[in-house]
């Protein structure tokens, strides 16, 4: 039974559909992405401006103030190393030779590095209000969805007995994916090679996981990189968007000369394009743009997968299988202790 299910993965696609009449799926579709897309907003900017006032030295793209010395205080008191602040203090008046080598440091630490040397419960209080709008987005969908979508959550793809399935499903996605995703990532380098591009950044949570000491800290980060961040963004994009855009598109009157099964193909394949290319871009900005390619194959296959099993579970595993082995790359390469 088990193989006839896995079988059945590269089968036919299987829908999922608003049980709705035309003109009330085009209603709720506006209402769901304005819904959450007000909520997200205004959650990640209350949950912003509710951290970045606790803690203002966090803020990003902000640097301390430098100290600046008493043109009477001896000449090693400017020299001393790093004020309170975080940044060197600068002597102006005439220092030592030794004093050279404190001088030429930079005048200031930006707001970035100060965040990974930041106390652990300052930390975790961070991650948690970032955890705080995708959750509270993704908790607005299901409840949306709820008595709108053919027999409601489950109809969505997030019946509880289908996790296993989906666990399975999301195995098999991997191989299939794998080759695919090395080869973009690749061909990315090969394109950074010739146009003397910069190596893209670090993901800040796997740049935190990699100086990351303490274990509530380092329990915080995987939870949030391994479970809530897959399953808040699979609701979001493919439960949300890609359905939202398959159902509207099933609105575009038929053509007599037109098959259903290919008008069914080609929505389906825009709608995992069109949410795949969303999905990068969000990301692209956070990981580089460099990134763009690999994430666009993720998200391809996440669709792909999601269209092909109705089961929201197997992109939500493929999803946290993907960052488990980002995580797993920095632990093996010597990062976290």
């Amino acid at each position: 039974m088990a193989s006839i299910q896995l079988c059945s993965f590269l089968g036919v696609f299987r829908g999922r559909t608003l049980a709705l009449a035309p003109a009330r799926q085009s209603q709720l579709t506006l209402l769901l992405f304005g819904a959450v897309a007000l909520l997200y907003l205004g959650a990640g900017i209350a949950a912003g401006n509710i951290f970045y006032a606790r803690h203002p030295e966090m803020v990003p793209n902000s640097a301390p103030a430098a100290a600046t010395p008493n043109a009477t205080a001896p000449a090693t008191a400017a020299s001393a190393g790093p004020s309170t602040t975080g940044a060197p203090a600068t002597n102006t008046s005439t220092a030592p030779a030794t004093a050279t080598t404190t001088a030429s440091a930079p005048a200031t630490e930006s707001a970035e590095t100060a965040q990974l040397h930041a106390p652990t419960a300052i930390l975790v209080e961070k991650i948690l209000f970032d955890c705080t709008p995708p959750i509270a987005a993704a908790l607005l969908v299901l409840m949306l969805v709820r008595g709108r979508v053919v027999r409601g959550i489950a109809g969505l793809g997030l019946a509880p007995a289908g996790i296993g399935q989906g666990i399975l499903y999301a195995l098999l996605a991997a191989f299939i994916m794998a080759p695919w995703l090395q080869v973009t990532a690749s061909l990315t380098e090969v394109l950074m090679q010739v146009l003397h591009s910069t190596p893209p950044p670090v993901h800040p949570m796997l740049e935190m996981a990699k100086s990351a000491i303490d274990p509530t800290l380092l329990a915080a980060i995987l939870l949030s990189g391994i479970v809530v961040a897959p399953a808040c963004e699979e609701i979001l994009f493919r439960g949300l968007l890609q359905t939202a855009l398959l159902t509207t598109f099933r609105m575009i009157p038929a053509d007599e000369a037109d098959g259903n099964a290919d008008r069914e193909f080609w929505f389906r394949l825009v709608s995992i394009s069109i949410t795949a290319a969303f999905f990068a871009i969000i990301h692209a900005p956070i990981e580089g743009w460099e990134s763009f390619g690999p994430l666009f194959v993720l998200a391809v296959t996440l669709g792909y997968v999601y269209e092909r099993t109705g089961n929201l579970w197997a992109p939500i595993a493929l999803h946290a299988l993907f960052n488990t082995l980002g995580f797993s790359m920095v632990f093996l390469s010597g990062g976290a202790r």
